[in-house]
């Protein structure tokens, strides 16, 4: 059995208390898996799809919204564009936080695709923090082990707390084709950095805090038919 992890803000200590669970690891990576290929960036994108396969807002970056189906690249094919209720800004953005966008990366079957969806994966992460909602994650996600703490974020809206420091930044990136298969066909692990982080009050009193440390996950990714989705998310034994 291992732990499912859902990294919220980048809180990644702090949150394998708060929101992890245990469960069945689905088929993954393993001594005779095979390494694909391997990345060192954070570059964003990765696109979704509503549950129900009806069109939600979206929109191209400085066009406004259009009403476009989140599984759908929008009219004019543009390079990036905003993900359905993520905020272009955040209330506890912080430097270096960006807005994760869809790409048209993330419409392709490949290689590329897979490792494009997982460094959105990490933007969303960090946005995720700014806004204090997982609408950025959940964007992509088709798991509920993508999102066990949207209750936290809710509680700390609530209490008028924020997260301050902690975002995290890819340090690399494998691509594993799982043996046995299963549900996945891709495994991406992300070995991520964690900065020094803290939850506040609104008047900047430390409520709780973690020092900045290293993670890994492992992102299971399944092919749609039009993106890539995440399907579990992961933590892995130290390496």
């Amino acid at each position: 059995m291992l732990k499912r992890l859902w990294i919220v803000a980048a809180l990644s200590a702090l949150l394998l208390t708060a929101g992890c669970q245990r469960s069945a690891r689905p088929g993954g990576p393993s001594t005779t898996g095979s390494v694909v290929g391997t990345a060192h960036s954070s570059s964003p994108g990765l696109p979704s799809r509503s549950r129900s396969g009806t069109p939600v807002p979206s929109g191209s970056a400085g066009s406004g919204p259009a009403p476009v189906a989140v599984d759908q690249i929008p009219p004019g094919r543009p390079a990036t564009w905003l993900p359905p209720g993520v905020q272009v800004d955040a209330p506890f953005k912080e430097p270096g936080d960006k807005v994760p966008m869809f790409t048209l990366a993330m419409f392709t079957h490949d290689e590329a695709g897979a490792l494009a969806t997982a460094t959105y994966y990490v933007d969303a992460v960090n946005w995720s923090g700014a806004m204090l909602s997982t609408l950025p994650i959940e964007a992509i996600c088709d798991d509920s082990s993508c999102v066990p703490n949207r209750e936290l974020l809710s509680s700390l809206r609530r209490a008028h707390q924020h997260f301050r420091g902690g975002r995290i930044s890819v340090v690399g990136l494998r691509t594993f084709r799982p043996d046995p298969p299963d549900r996945a066909e891709r495994v991406i692990r992300v070995r991520i950095a964690s900065q020094k982080a803290a939850i506040v009050t609104a008047g900047g009193q430390t409520v709780r805090s973690v020092s900045s440390g290293i993670v890994s996950n492992d992102l299971y990714l399944k092919w749609s038919g039009a993106m890539w989705r995440i399907i579990g998310v992961y933590l892995t034994a130290p390496s």
